[in-house]
């Protein structure tokens, strides 16, 4: 979904918006389910990074050290692009 609404002619990314409003909720709880995904997406994508961004790299410690213990692939890859 996050792909097709930043590939669209709008840039109105009501669905991003909303999405990452909701994760950031709770960055625990996203990293430790399948939502890692969803806020790698949109880490990713350069039209919606600036929406999760800063809301990562402030929990940058919690994410590595969770990516340390927990083998998730999702976790794994959202760890090594924060280390980029």
């Amino acid at each position: 979904m996050v792909k097709s609404e930043t590939t669209g002619p709008s840039d109105e990314l009501y669905f991003s918006k909303s999405i990452a409003s909701i994760l950031l909720k709770d960055v625990q709880a996203s990293i430790s389910s399948r939502a890692v995904f969803v806020l790698l997406a949109l880490f990713e994508e350069d039209k919606t990074k600036h929406l999760v961004v800063d809301e990562i790299k402030a929990h940058k410690a919690a994410i590595l050290k969770k990516a340390s213990k927990d083998k998730s692939a999702g976790l794994q890859i959202l760890a090594k692009k924060l280390n980029e």
